[in-house]
């Protein structure tokens, strides 16, 4: 199963709400949830990692999303890839 990655530009002081929000997820519904976030060129960014997620699972989670206050007026980006074993 793939890994996914959604990304999303934000404000910075609203990192609370995203670990609330990665921490509401995972109760919710079973995942390996990380969360990330990086100051570059005066923008702030996060990412959330869901590692080897189904289609239906990211599907049930971006649906959550949608009813999230803090995404109000945030645009997410979800983009999912396949691991590459190396020998």
């Amino acid at each position: 199963m793939p890994d996914v990655f959604v990304w999303y530009h934000a404000d910075d002081g609203q990192e609370a709400e995203f670990q609330t929000w990665i921490q509401q997820l995972k109760s919710t519904i079973p995942c390996q949830a990380k969360l990330y976030k990086r100051q570059q060129n005066k923008k702030t960014t996060f990412m959330e990692v869901f590692e080897h997620i189904d289609s239906a699972t990211m599907k049930k989670i971006e649906q959550l999303a949608t009813q999230q206050a803090c995404f109000q007026g945030v645009q997410r980006q979800c983009e999912s890839f396949e691991r590459i074993l190396c020998p």
